[in-house]
């Protein structure tokens, strides 16, 4: 099925067509509405900005059509805002021949496997979670910066197999274009398995993910990045499963406290750096804040708490490897 959008009907809303391009039956805008409906936001129609929801539409499009050469695909799922929008496309161009699937473990968030099924739900598209064995693997532990290659190889591996016992034609994953700039060893674990990512492939960033996310109205589409818990340990500081729940549990106690964009990242000697918002950091300094905050994280095991400056920065443990990767230093970003 292809979507064009028309020209601004009277009054800015916005007018569609839909194409079958199978049946080559065409609809008329008044009856594509109501199919668009159940898909995107109602704002969309009334939108004003036609220029911008036309980018984000074309994008879309571009999604979708790239599982056109497919008969299946399994998505290497996290319910995380870029493998949801690959599943969404993956699901409206192959339908049931499309599953997400998840690998978890103690590197996960608890409520994980719920809030991704949850969201497979709200897609929709078959989903299937399985145990996935890193912390078996003594390399993974130790923690050194080929981490997440490790963690992605056993992941990775074993999503594979599941989609080779079931005959589906690709596996693919949510990485975006700015992926393609962070440190990210486990984008050769991506290539050793040949998992394709489709929107790298196409140069969809981030910021176009969230936008496509809204035009779908995907439930997660406001729904801030959540790595894995191994990414808040620096860099050899063994991975235990004790240190991933205390991370865990100290994140959470700053939600409560109506902290949103946060990171509790974990160093030696016990220490805790806390990074929020920039416009929230006087926030912790509050004396009956800043107190709670030191009880509740040296009950949790810690023995020192310190707040970042520099506010929240999502992969900020990989400053270090960026930089010198580019200086031609270090292991590259994958």
């Amino acid at each position: 099925m292809r979507v064009f959008l028309c020209a601004p009907e009277p009054g800015g809303a916005i007018g569609f067509a839909l194409i079958n391009t199978a049946s080559r039956w065409s609809a008329p805008v008044h009856e594509a509405k109501d199919f668009f409906e159940k898909i995107i936001d109602p704002v969309c129609y009334v939108s004003s900005k036609f220029q911008t929801v036309f980018s984000i539409m074309s994008l879309f499009q571009s999604l979708i059509d790239w599982f056109q050469p497919f008969s299946s695909c399994v998505v290497a799922f996290s319910g995380g805002l870029d493998s949801s929008v690959v599943a969404k496309a993956a699901a409206l161009a192959l339908g049931d021949h499309a599953e997400a699937v998840l690998a978890y473990s103690p590197s996960s968030l608890q409520d994980e496997v719920d809030d991704a099924r949850a969201v497979a739900e709200a897609i929709p598209i078959r989903f299937q979670a399985f145990p996935s064995f890193e912390m078996d693997d003594e390399a993974y532990i130790a923690n050194d910066r080929d981490r997440c290659f490790y963690c992605k190889k056993i992941r990775f591996g074993d999503i594979s197999r599941y989609a080779a016992e079931r005959g589906s034609q690709v596996v693919v994953d949510g990485s975006n274009a700015d992926d393609l700039d962070d440190y990210r060893p486990g984008r050769r674990a991506v290539l050793e398995f040949g998992i394709r990512s489709p929107l790298a492939e196409l140069g969809i960033t981030k910021a176009q993910v969230r936008e496509i996310a809204r035009l779908w109205n995907l439930p997660n589409s406001e729904k801030p990045a959540t790595p894995c818990l191994s990414t808040r340990l620096a860099y050899g500081l063994q991975i235990t499963e004790e240190r991933l729940r205390r991370i865990e549990a100290a994140e959470e106690f700053l939600r409560t406290r109506g902290f949103t964009s946060l990171r509790v990242r974990m160093h030696a000697d016990e220490l805790a750096r806390i990074e929020v918002s920039s416009n929230e950091i006087s926030r912790l300094a509050e004396s009956e804040l800043r107190s709670e905050i030191v009880e509740e994280f040296q009950r949790l095991g810690f023995r020192f708490v310190s707040v970042d400056l520099s506010g929240f920065r999502s992969g900020s443990m990989n400053v270090g490897e960026i930089n010198n990767s580019r200086k031609g230093g270090g292991t590259p970003p994958d």
